[in-house]
Parts: C-alpha cells; sequence; structure tokens
C-alpha cells in the first residue's frame, strides 16, 4: 500500500515537472495559440550559431559547422512538416549566390543579435508583443510569401569541430517571427546531448532528437494559451510596407519626377489653330452678351 502511494507521488511528481517544463519551455501570444490565427506557411532560415564565452554574437553557421547545422535544419523541416505546417527552407547556396537574399538574412541575423538578449531576461513578456525582429524579416517572408519565419538558434558549449568526436551539450531555440510585423509570435526551448557529431548516421539521430525536444509543444499550442495578466502593457504591433506597396511607392514617386522636369515641346504641346479658335468663341460670347 505504502509503496503503491509512494509510486503515485513519484508519478505525479514526474507528470508535475514535465508540464511545468513544457509551460516554462515555451511562450507565445494569443494570436499564435488560436488555431484561426496561428501562421499556417512558413521560412525557416539557416540555424545562426553562438558559442558560450561569445556573449551577444550571434553569427552564421561557419563553414566548419555548417554541416552541423545543415542537419539539425533538416530535423527542424521534418518535425514542422509533420506538425501540420508548410514549410520552406532558404538554402545556404541561395544565400550565396543572391545578394539580396544575402543581405535580408544578414540584417535578420543582425536584429535578432539585437533582441535576443532582452527577450532571454524577459521571456513571458513574448505574450505582450515586446520583443520583434526588424525590415528584414518582413522583406524575406514577403519574398517567400509566408506568414512567419522560424529563426533556429543553436547554442554551443564551445566552438563545433566535425572532426571531434567528444560529447557536447546543445541548447536550442525556435522563435516564430511574424511576416507582417516582425513580432516574436512563439518561442520554443529545448536541448539535447550530441555523443559523435562526426559520425554522420549519429548526427541526423541526435539532431532529430534535440528538434523534437524543441518542438515538442509546438502541437500543443491549443493547451497552452498564455495567462494574461492586467496592468502589464500589451504593445501595439508594428507595420511594415510590403515589397510590392514600395514597389508601386517608387513607380509613382518616379512618374512624378518624370512629369515635373519633362520639357515644354511646342511641337506637341502647342496647338496654334486651337487656341486661336478658342480666343475667336470667347470673343463672340462677349459679344453676344453686350448686345
Amino acid at each position: 500500500m505504502v509503496k503503491r502511494i509512494f509510486r503515485g507521488l513519484v508519478v505525479g511528481m514526474c507528470f508535475f515537472l514535465a508540464t511545468s517544463w513544457a509551460a516554462f519551455a515555451s511562450q507565445m501570444t494569443m494570436e499564435y495559440a488560436v488555431s484561426k490565427t496561428r501562421p499556417k506557411t512558413l521560412l525557416l532560415i539557416p540555424s545562426i550559431i553562438s558559442e558560450d564565452g561569445v556573449e551577444k554574437k550571434y553569427v552564421d553557421a561557419l563553414r566548419e559547422s555548417q554541416e552541423f547545422s545543415d542537419a539539425i535544419d533538416q530535423a527542424v523541416l521534418s518535425k514542422l512538416a509533420k506538425s501540420g505546417f508548410k514549410v520552406l527552407y532558404l538554402a545556404h547556396e541561395e544565400i550565396s549566390e543572391n545578394l539580396e537574399k544575402r543581405q535580408l538574412y544578414s540584417g535578420v541575423v543582425s536584429d535578432y543579435g539585437k533582441t535576443i538578449i532582452d527577450y532571454s531576461a524577459n521571456q513571458s513578456m513574448l505574450k505582450y508583443n515586446w520583443f520583434g525582429l526588424g525590415k528584414s524579416a518582413v522583406a524575406l517572408a514577403d519574398l517567400y510569401e509566408v506568414d512567419a519565419l522560424v529563426v533556429s538558434n543553436v547554442m554551443l558549449e564551445g566552438a563545433v569541430s566535425m572532426k571531434t568526436t567528444s560529447r557536447k551539450a546543445v541548447s536550442h531555440r525556435i522563435i516564430f517571427v511574424d511576416g507582417e510585423t516582425a513580432n516574436f509570435e512563439a518561442a520554443f526551448d529545448g536541448s539535447a546531448k550530441f555523443t559523435d557529431i562526426a559520425n554522420a548516421k549519429k548526427l541526423a539521430k541526435e539532431s532529430k532528437k534535440l528538434a523534437n525536444s524543441t518542438l515538442l509543444e509546438v502541437k500543443n499550442a491549443r493547451k497552452r494559451k498564455p495567462e494574461m495578466l492586467s496592468g502589464i502593457e500589451i504593445k501595439e504591433k508594428r507595420k511594415f510596407t510590403s515589397i510590392a506597396e514600395e514597389a508601386a511607392i517608387v513607380a509613382d514617386l518616379e512618374k512624378l519626377v518624370t512629369d515635373l522636369y519633362t520639357p515644354f515641346d511646342f511641337a506637341s504641346d502647342f496647338d496654334e489653330k486651337k487656341l486661336i479658335e478658342g480666343l475667336e468663341r470667347e470673343l463672340m460670347e462677349s459679344n453676344a452678351e453686350l448686345d
């Protein structure tokens, strides 16, 4: 009897800890929690790498760690697709070969580095719209015509090298960034141990474990609706001009400038016959009034 009660207490405590960790490891706005307003189409950008001892430095995966980040990205893509999202991927090749995409990706990485320190210190404020990126995120989402960006941040204990076989602790954060406002809509945290990242099979298997750990709550959003406290400011989400709207504005401005600075052409813009006919008509009308 005592053993049964003890076993029940242990199971209950484990369940409590698991649910508490899940709540702590995920943050979301009310819009994300409600299925009707949750993003349906996503663009995953290549993982941003940060290392212990390099505070506030968030960079694109270095050449020697690209294979490592690619494995994690593919695991995240698979997990998101299985969770019901339509997901696109901004490949390294696209960034290398396309200047616009490279500039936008660099802008997202830079904005992330500036914002994530504040977010890490005040994670629960995400549901009040306190955090977001800049226009690069909106332009990138607009370019790919998706509802949101998915920013993957891999945090390592020391530098990564594909030649090492030592155990390495990896923390992982995934943030959903709204495609219209660049606001953080949801954030998920996880971690895993990598035993041998030089081994391709183990790397793929452990990357999958990491993605599953981080995105454990991604399908349970409706059960994790945030509790909104009174007295805390809900910030208004920002609005950015889309690429199409900007192009239309530029076209209108160019037309206006052309109209303003086009020289007067007497040959085509001045009709002497019509001018004389108009003057004669006005003279006849004036004489008729005098009579």
